[in-house]
């Protein structure tokens, strides 16, 4: 059989992010991509335009596989000799592979008990990175997920205790449900983010959530059984007395210009109508200072902040203005906000 190049790349290339083996099989002429990989994670999908198909036919890639058909010049011509090799060509390019061991990939899909469409799914990446990178406590390196109903929107959260994002989806549902959550891995949830299709369904199973993308494309994650933070306790205790807007982009542009050298806080002096910003690196002997004009300030203070949380923060912000709003203690955590972003940062010591 034929496969195009491009059809190698956006999926069988997609497939082995979720597994260690890559399955092709052919079922009423066409293929039949599956990966499944570690915490019950599995990959489908369909390549519809194929050349020479044989009915039944399968083909089971390794991670070596994988890597020699992602580096074909041109479509790629597949083949299984009577010697259990498998024969790729590609042009003028050729490779003879001895076949896997691998066993056959069989996924049982699990029932959906409703769908959810989503059209803004890569708004994951907003809050995605505040969740912990490694930590004891497994929900804190996941997304959280809460579906209201009564607002047509679900609200993502991440957090790793220093600081937490938050953000809204819209969906539509044609069904009557119930308000509800759910905790899904922030690396896998990397994974199927990365790819250009920010629209998908997702079915809300039990135990897992299944994306499936315009493009045919369905993966399965399996739901983190475990309590998340209590979010609205949390924000209900934070009260935050003042405020300032201030230019994203200038905002932005200042805090990248910050970051050289070892120094990992920096030093935000809220005035009358500037902002003031200054890093002292005493290792590199760097100081650096800044000036942006903001509006609307109600009270003066200085807080020390994480250089990279507070960077992290206005680079997934989207507004011409964000809003920055605080309590008169140095100590209390800021706030951050757009349109439906919002990033909440504990200080740290000087």
């Amino acid at each position: 059989m034929i496969i195009k190049r491009e059809d190698i790349k956006q999926i069988l290339v997609q497939a082995s992010k979720f597994g260690e083996y890559v399955q092709l099989q052919i079922e009423d002429y066409k293929a039949i991509v599956k990966s499944v990989g570690k915490k019950n994670i599995y990959f489908e999908a369909e390549i519809k335009e194929i050349e020479n198909p044989i009915e039944g036919e399968f083909y089971i890639f390794d991670k070596q596989a994988l890597d020699i058909l992602q580096k074909c010049p041109k479509d790629v011509t597949i083949e299984k000799t009577k010697k259990n090799k498998i024969n790729i060509k590609s042009g003028e390019f050729k490779v003879s592979l001895a076949e896997t061991k691998q066993s056959i990939i069989d996924i049982d899909e699990p029932e959906i008990n409703y769908c959810l469409t989503v059209k803004n799914l890569n708004k994951v990446k907003n809050v995605r990175y505040a969740a912990a990178s490694k930590d004891t406590r497994p929900a804190l390196e996941c997304v959280y997920f809460e579906v209201n109903p009564d607002i047509g929107k679900i609200r993502i959260i991440a957090t790793d205790s220093y600081r937490i994002a938050i953000d809204e989806i819209n969906y539509v549902c044609n069904e009557k449900i119930k308000k509800g959550s759910f905790l899904l891995d922030k690396k896998v949830l990397g994974d199927v983010i990365s790819k250009d299709d920010d629209c998908a369904v997702l079915g809300v199973c039990d135990n897992k959530i299944i994306f499936a993308f315009e493009n045919g494309i369905v993966i399965g994650i399996d739901i983190l059984a475990e309590n998340y933070i209590d979010i609205e306790r949390m924000l209900a205790s934070m009260k935050f007395s003042f405020q300032f807007k201030i230019k994203r982009e200038a905002f932005t542009k200042s805090i990248k210009r910050c970051k050289i050298g070892d120094k990992n806080s920096i030093k935000l002096s809220i005035g009358k109508s500037s902002l003031g910003i200054e890093m002292d690196s005493n290792e590199t002997s760097i100081y650096i200072t800044d000036e942006i004009e903001i509006v609307g300030v109600d009270e003066c203070l200085e807080v020390n902040l994480s250089l990279n949380y507070l960077s992290d923060a206005l680079e997934n912000m989207n507004s011409e203005y964000i809003t920055v709003k605080y309590s008169d203690n140095s100590t209390f955590p800021i706030l951050i906000e757009d349109d439906s972003n919002k990033a909440i940062i504990l200080p740290v010591a000087k």
